[in-house]
């Protein structure tokens, strides 16, 4: 009998010797709902995390049916995921944005012209985002897309909650404005030399801005993420795949800790 040597074939490796990225290499529908759910995730938290919580002060409370706002909500995240992962054409991001055109027209929304109107021009505006000749994917569209992102949804769960909108309120929007065009000037401006500039320039706004608010320990961890985002990922060639649930990731860990920093 022979015995085995230095040159004998490895063993076949079992199932449980797979690790997780070959696991997500063998499956990429497994690998797309993933970045999918990332996506959903974190915008929905940064959209319901200030209203919800701000209006704690106010003893307001969302009314009955409620979840039409939360359908509203995942919808449009989907349909952002697409057409920024497809670079701005995507049948299943019309898709998602027609089914959160007809979620507006709920009695729920319906009661409430201002949200009403509020919701619907969203959603219009990421349909016409995806029109070619409408030339949106440039620093106009990523502003246009920043403060629609920033302000509708938020301002639609407050207004549902209490029945009217504070100045104050509007204000604490403002980072979240600011983070929006951060973290997606690489996809709205893919030219590197462009893309760079550009980034640099609204990070250091956002960088103010942060600055500008109450000075503390979630201060300095904020400051340190947004500069650490552009020195290391703004600077990367990345799949397109990636860097839409990555760039989304990134600005809900920074837009929670500066909610931390204001409460």
């Amino acid at each position: 009998m022979e015995n085995p040597t230095l040159n004998s074939q490895p063993q076949q490796r079992t199932p449980k010797g797979v690790n997780l990225i070959e696991k997500l290499k063998q499956s990429p529908l497994q690998k797309q709902l993933l970045l999918i759910i990332i996506t959903v995730l974190s915008q929905n938290i940064i959209w319901w995390t200030y209203p919800l919580i701000y209006s704690k002060h106010l003893d307001g409370q969302l009314p009955a049916g409620s979840f039409v706002l939360v359908a509203y909500s995942v919808l449009i995240a989907l349909a952002m995921h697409f057409i920024f992962s497809s670079r701005f054409h995507s049948f299943w991001a019309m898709l998602f944005c027609g089914l959160s055109g007809i979620v507006t027209f709920s009695s729920l929304i319906k009661g409430s012209f201002e949200v009403f109107c509020l919701l619907l021009l969203f959603t219009v505006y990421l349909i016409i985002l995806q029109v070619k000749w409408m030339r949106l994917k440039s620093i106009i569209g990523l502003v246009g897309l920043a403060i629609l992102a920033a302000f509708t949804i938020p301002l639609a769960i407050f207004y549902l909650q209490n029945n009217y909108v504070t100045s104050k309120f509007i204000i604490t929007l403002i980072p979240l404005v600011f983070s929006y065009l951060y973290f997606l000037v690489p996809l709205f401006l893919p030219s590197s030399k462009l893309r760079t500039i550009s980034s640099l320039v609204l990070g250091i706004a956002f960088l103010i801005n942060i600055m500008l608010l109450p000075f503390n320990l979630w201060t300095l961890l904020a400051i340190i993420i947004v500069a650490g985002s552009w020195l290391i990922l703004f600077n990367l060639e990345l799949d397109i795949h990636f860097q839409v649930p990555l760039y989304f990731a990134l600005q809900t860990l920074t837009v929670m800790v500066i909610f931390l920093q204001q409460h």
